[in-house]
């Protein structure tokens, strides 16, 4: 199989939005790396190698071959010979980024375990993945969150607050990287409320309803121990249509449903509302992503 014809349904993936999740411990056969590793420009290999351990190296090679495999098959090139440059603030893009249908759109996240490449076509993208089976660093909230956030996490049980914890913070890295704004933005000044009922309230300090509903946000389970986000410019009219994918660079790649996940509560803060998921916020309710047990309570940082 060439490195075009791995992706199914190629028409699907150049419209709309799709997720591409890949499991970085399903990418060990060594024929296979040997693949990806062929496909990375000199810098990026340079780059590679001058990580200390071995896992950073593999978490690299595999996020960034996913990258160029399946860029390349959606703007009809070579993956090897895709080049790219730093936007603003260092958000990565695609020089030549145009397929038959427009402009390509992308962006990715990798953690322990995972990489989740967001892309699309003529809409901007930001996704943000975290491994949730680590301390929550609660401070960092404290110091960095809008004092609307700081005060909804610290009402919760404080069991609770290392899920909320990292329900934010995949919320707020995912809207920074589809703006571009990156590591320069403040994060105070814009505010996640996940407390109303089937619904998040997003506002943005200085910007107003206008920009606020301009972003479609969904969260999911992508597996047990990995909580993502994706951020994405709202379509003119109705819900962008999303699909999702598990894939193994060059070799597979599964459609898959995703059950959205929303945090509910008793207060409703009078906030912007933007587009939400459709299923109440219960990590402990299955969906084809997660397959093995529920993900559970999140341990606090002592």
């Amino acid at each position: 199989m060439s490195e075009r014809e791995w992706l199914p349904d190629l028409d699907s993936c150049l419209t709309g939005v799709n997720v591409w999740v890949s499991r970085l411990d399903q990418c060990r056969d060594e024929s296979l790396l040997r693949q990806y590793a062929s496909l990375l420009s000199a810098s990026e290999s340079e780059r590679r190698r001058r990580f200390l351990f071995e896992g950073d190296r593999h978490t690299y090679l595999v996020s960034h071959a996913l990258v160029r495999s399946v860029i390349g098959q959606i703007a009809g090139e070579e993956p090897s010979r895709l080049t790219f440059s730093e936007g603003r603030n260092g958000k990565p893009l695609l020089h030549h980024a145009l397929s038959r249908l427009g402009r390509i759109e992308f962006n990715l996240s990798h953690t322990d375990g995972l990489a989740i490449l967001c892309t699309a076509t003529n809409r901007v993208v930001g996704v943000d993945v975290e491994h949730v089976h680590r301390p929550a660093p609660l401070e960092v909230a404290q110091r960095y969150f809008s004092s609307l956030e700081v005060e909804e996490l610290m009402q919760l049980p404080p069991e609770d607050r290392p899920t909320r914890f990292w329900s934010l913070w995949t919320l707020k890295e995912a809207y920074i990287k589809a703006t571009g704004h990156g590591l320069s933005a403040e994060l105070s000044q814009f505010s996640f409320s996940l407390s109303r009922p089937g619904a998040l309230d997003f506002r943005i300090s200085m910007e107003g309803f206008a920009e606020c509903s301009r972003w479609w946000f969904a969260q999911w389970a992508a597996t047990p121990m990995h909580l993502a986000t994706i951020c994405l410019e709202q379509p003119e009219a109705g819900l962008p249509e999303v699909r999702f994918w598990e894939v193994v660079p060059l070799r597979s790649a599964r459609d898959v449903v995703v059950n959205f996940l929303t945090c509910g509560g008793d207060s409703a803060p009078s906030l912007p509302t933007t587009t939400l998921k459709p299923a109440p916020f219960d990590p402990a309710t299955p969906h084809p992503l997660l397959l093995g047990p529920p993900l559970p309570k999140i341990a606090s940082r002592p």
